[in-house]
């Protein structure tokens, strides 16, 4: 990270993002009379602690906004500063003059800078897909209409302008504005539950509210029924989305026997096959964090996919599948390592904190 600052402040806006903390801050200054004359300091705030980087000097202002940045990520990590050839107290007094407090990461455009390129900039760190523009007209007439994707949702918008530039700038600058407003959507909290009325909902005993709470990652509903002829038409689902590079992953449950497996597109889009399939597979919808390519952070996104039993996929997940995705393989190896410990009988009987019966090794 040291030797690639430009990537710092995409990292923390997404780390941000992604704990759904608020937007790390910089303290910006500007000291004349020093040939790295530019000064920048990051801070975060996580848990009501907050955690700042060292000060740093460059000749730009981004530089130093990068520097800043890539320090905040070494204090995060507890790693020693990256960048101590650069790094400078700050200095007291009015020298240097203090030129703000932003956050790290804006959406709006910074003065000068052209709006199509801003919007590139949030495709490259991962709040988007690369925008598609498309421009109609003629003359001195121009419309554009510029489309994305944000965690699988379309985002579109539409600018004119005299000119094909002038047409596709004021389309990007409204795409602009619906990211604003999706990101802000993101970090919001999640509204607090409502308390079902004491009259409509009877009081339970401690330890019946203690074994059927839920956890803080939402668990599988029971699978439904399903008939043979439903069970083989499932099996076909899945060995079809496995071929096309779906993602795994395993839904825990408080019951053992209800635990599940979750399919879904690695880029958070809805599962095609979602849409109604067969017994005993459902459609279910969690909020799950994907990974992304290139060193960028990882995103939550509430993903739709297809949840299946734990016992259903046993036989369809030992058989490796050309172009599958990693998690897949991965998994595979789990499988198989429990398998041979039941195969040489390293597992016996024994019940969960909450009184249910399983297995343990």
């Amino acid at each position: 990270m040291g030797a690639s600052p430009a990537l710092a402040p995409s990292i923390i806006s997404m780390h941000a993002q992604v704990l759904r903390l608020p937007s790390a801050t910089v303290r910006e200054g500007h000291d004349t009379g020093h040939p790295l004359n530019f000064l920048a300091q990051a801070t975060l705030t996580i848990d009501q602690q907050t955690v700042t980087g060292s000060a740093q000097r460059s000749r730009t202002r981004k530089g130093a906004r990068q520097q800043a940045m890539t320090t905040l990520i070494a204090a995060l990590a507890d790693l020693p500063d990256p960048l101590t050839e650069t790094a400078a107290p700050w200095p007291d007094g009015s020298s240097p003059e203090v030129l703000s407090q932003a956050p790290a990461a804006a959406v709006e455009p910074a003065q000068g800078r052209s709006p199509i390129s801003v919007i590139n900039e949030f495709a490259q760190a991962g709040h988007c897909t690369k925008p598609v523009f498309r421009v109609t007209g003629a003359d001195s007439s121009f419309t554009a209409t510029v489309t994305a994707l944000h965690r699988g949702q379309p985002l579109e918008a539409t600018g004119e302008g005299t000119s094909k530039q002038g047409a596709r700038t004021t389309a990007a600058e409204q795409l602009l504005d619906l990211l604003k407003q999706s990101l802000a959507a993101d970090l919001a909290p999640p509204p607090a539950p409502c308390a079902p009325e004491p009259s409509v909902v009877p009081a339970l005993p401690e330890a019946i509210i203690s074994a059927t709470a839920l956890p803080r990652t939402k668990q599988a509903p029971p699978a439904p029924p399903a008939t043979a002829g439903e069970l083989f038409a499932a099996q076909g689902v899945l060995r079809h989305i496995l071929a096309e590079g779906t993602a795994l992953t395993l839904l825990p449950s408080r019951h053992p026997a209800r635990t599940a497996w979750l399919f879904y597109r690695p880029d958070g889009a809805p599962l095609a096959e979602a849409e109604k399939p067969p017994p005993p597979l459902q459609t279910l919808t969690r909020d799950l964090v994907l990974a992304a390519s290139g060193g960028i952070m990882p995103r939550r996104a509430a993903t739709t996919g297809v949840a299946a039993p734990l016992g259903l996929i046993l036989p369809i997940l030992l058989t490796p599948f050309e172009g599958e995705h990693a998690s897949v393989t991965s998994w595979r190896h789990a499988v198989r390592l429990a398998l041979h410990c039941v195969a040489q009988q390293r597992v016996h009987p024994a019940l969960t904190a909450s009184g249910e019966d399983c297995w343990r090794v």
